[in-house]
């Protein structure tokens, strides 16, 4: 009843106000909703009935996409706000960026940094040559393999990403995604593969630190077994 109800209000404020104070009042509706509940059975689904009806109507996003982000990130964040990790003016202003004031709110994680940490592996240092004036280091990031690209697929869709087999066969040669990329889809494989025999090939460095964020943008379809094979 509560998302029910939330997901109504917002889609009649809708109608009169702009869509940056929709989100901004929709932030702090679930965050104050949430935040009155233990965790327990009654937030199983909340976040998900909300999106549903309200994502396509004040986002540029598709309904499978907003699914598909509430179905990855919707446990964690009801969980942080359930333990009141982040309160309503600093989730909704400064860390989301919904609200015009952004609050910017001392962070006070020891609690959640400890339960995160408490499996952390106990570090074991390595030896240096001691010989070696200096090392070369290549940092890599935020690689965003499409798996499923394919120059069979359309490089334009409804969504978000495209030239994955969401988008569907592509009907000419000109529609279809190109070997080595395409605006608005993901690195095909082949970018990565390429890229590594590069880099052992002709930069050779010490260390290469590769910290993702690897998976593709497909929000709508990730699952955490997607994320690992990334």
């Amino acid at each position: 009843e509560a998302a029910q109800r939330i997901a109504l209000e917002t889609i009649q404020e809708h109608q009169t106000v702009g869509t940056s104070t929709i989100l901004c009042n929709l932030c702090g509706k679930v965050t104050d909703w949430v935040q009155q509940e233990s965790i327990n059975d009654k937030l199983d689904g909340f976040l998900e009935k909300i999106v549903t009806v309200v994502c396509p109507h004040v986002t540029q996003y598709s309904t499978p996409e907003c699914a598909g982000v509430v179905k990855g990130m919707g446990p964690i964040l009801m969980g942080s706000l359930a333990r009141r990790y982040a309160g309503k003016d600093e989730l909704c202003g400064y860390r989301l960026g919904f609200c015009e004031e952004p609050a910017r709110v001392e962070d006070k994680f020891e609690d959640f940094k400890a339960e995160v940490m408490k499996d952390k592996p106990a570090v074991k240092p390595r030896d240096f040559n001691p010989n070696v004036d200096s090392y070369s280091i290549l940092h890599i990031s935020d690689a965003h393999m499409a798996l499923t690209y394919g120059t069979e697929w359309n490089a334009k869709c409804e969504f978000n990403v495209c030239c994955i087999p969401a988008a569907g066969k592509a009907k000419t040669p000109e529609e279809a995604a190109k070997k080595w990329g395409t605006p608005n889809c993901d690195a095909p494989l082949r970018i990565a593969e390429t890229m590594a025999e590069y880099i052992g090939e002709n930069l050779k460095p010490t260390y290469v630190l590769w910290t993702g964020d690897n998976p593709e943008h497909d929000i709508w379809e990730q699952s955490v077994q997607s994320n690992i094979d990334a």
